[in-house]
């Protein structure tokens, strides 16, 4: 039995719906019942576009994707699932795909033509004329296709998705066929769209309905940051560090400016009624009265950390809270996520989360300790004394101005680390063993 490749089939359809033309070997004949994402098929390359990825928990089944690339921040929420895989390349697209939730997504950036209209409705009406054209021509049917609005919000307006159905040709029967596709987009950095787009692989009509809103969900969260539209040269990598007009921040959070307002105004988004941020509300009040960690340290910690990332001045778009590592050795620092590798590693690390949170540092002899033993990571920054702390730059959220400030007290080393001038937020708290 023939059906397309499904991977290279999303790449027809993001090639189709930015109006350029479709490889002829774009679709291909192979057979595939189930949904394996084979490594090998996944693009590759230098992550020019998305310096890193994390997700952060909307609600009980969704997760928050937020990317940070040199065309600037997406947010979108994806449902919740262990098996998300992701990757960028240097032709600036982002992918990711779930066996568990059928879904796969990609983000491609397109500059528009000059007096193309980029409205919402105007431009997904556009697309979807092309990608019924392309589809065609390769003889599969397009047996769906409308323009709905599927959020209405009053500060961005309307927001509208692309929907549409795509089967094999009458008479054949092909697998994973029908499938759903669903397009968004939002301008972007330099009046770049940012175009999203998921397909969906449902086996059954009330799962075809859950996909779909799950899909709309997905295009309720969409955001992008968003620039001068009328800029002529595109943004330098460096020139992101800098915030910038649309970029959502937390007031008062500054690296540049950091002090005990700093600490204040990280201590204000916060909802330290709660359990889960209670703990790094006083960690933040314990930090203000630590000292710093001398430059002269060499060692490697693991501790829990609570990271926040921004929706407005005072509003969180969605926070998580994971183990980092803390890496201080011969004048050189770092600070990053500990991602576990498999179910069963994340699970050890919720056991070790319980452990720090009652003020134990994880073991030597454990599983974590021993990897963190032999870590060399890639990159560290150059050690400094800054407003009290021992400080260095940190690229772990994929901004090259956010920065680390670490102290210390009898009993645990703090870590307070600021994003793109409060774009994002970290707490962290390493017990001492």
């Amino acid at each position: 039995m023939q059906t397309p490749s499904r991977i290279l089939f999303a790449a027809l359809l993001s090639s189709l719906a930015l109006g350029c033309a479709a490889n002829s070997t774009a679709v291909v004949a192979t057979a595939a019942d189930d949904l394996a994402m084979p490594d090998a098929a996944m693009p590759s390359g230098a992550m020019k576009f998305c310096e890193t990825q994390r997700d952060i928990p909307v609600g009980n089944d969704h997760r928050m994707f937020f990317v940070r690339g040199f065309r600037g921040v997406f947010v979108v929420a994806l449902p919740e699932a262990t098996d998300w895989k992701f990757q960028c390349d240097d032709s600036e697209l982002f992918w990711a795909f779930s066996k568990s939730a059928r879904i796969q997504a990609t983000m491609q950036l397109h500059r528009p033509r000059p007096g193309e209209d980029v409205s919402q409705e105007a431009y997904l009406s556009a697309m979807a004329s092309r990608i019924r054209n392309g589809m065609e021509s390769k003889g599969l049917r397009v047996t769906n296709s409308a323009v709905t609005m599927v959020d209405r919000d009053e500060k961005r307006g309307d927001q509208f998705g692309l929907e549409m159905t795509f089967d094999g040709p009458e008479g054949k029967k092909w697998n994973l066929f029908p499938q759903d596709a669903f397009f968004a987009t939002r301008t972007g950095l330099d009046g770049m769209q940012f175009d999203l787009h998921l397909t969906t692989y449902f086996r059954s009509a009330s799962e075809q309905a859950a996909l779909r809103a799950q899909a709309h969900m997905a295009f309720a969260s969409f955001m992008v940051s968003t620039t001068n539209p009328s800029a002529k040269k595109p943004s330098a990598v460096s020139d992101l560090t800098a915030p910038r007009e649309g970029t959502p921040a937390f007031a008062g959070v500054s690296a540049t400016n950091f002090s005990d307002k700093t600490l204040a105004a990280m201590k204000a988004v916060l909802d330290c009624k709660s359990d889960a941020q209670a703990r790094y509300c006083a960690a933040l009040d314990r930090f203000s009265a630590a000292k710093a960690l001398s430059a002269n340290s060499s060692d490697v910690w693991a501790g829990s950390t609570l990271v926040v990332f921004a929706a407005g001045p005072s509003k969180v778009a969605g926070l998580d809270e994971g183990i980092h590592d803390l890496y201080v050795k011969q004048g050189k620092g770092s600070f990053k996520w500990i991602t576990p590798s498999n179910e069963s590693e994340a699970a050890d690390m919720k056991k070790l989360i319980t452990e720090m949170h009652a003020g134990r540092a994880p073991s030597p002899s454990s599983g974590l300790m021993k990897y963190l033993a032999t870590l060399s990571p890639q990159e560290t920054h150059a050690l400094e004394q800054q407003a009290g702390s021992l400080s260095f730059v940190s690229e772990d959220m994929g901004a090259t101005s956010a920065r680390a400030f670490v102290r210390e007290n009898d009993k645990e080393l703090l870590v307070v680390e600021i994003a793109a001038e409060g774009l994002a937020m970290k707490i962290g708290i390493f017990p001492k063993r």
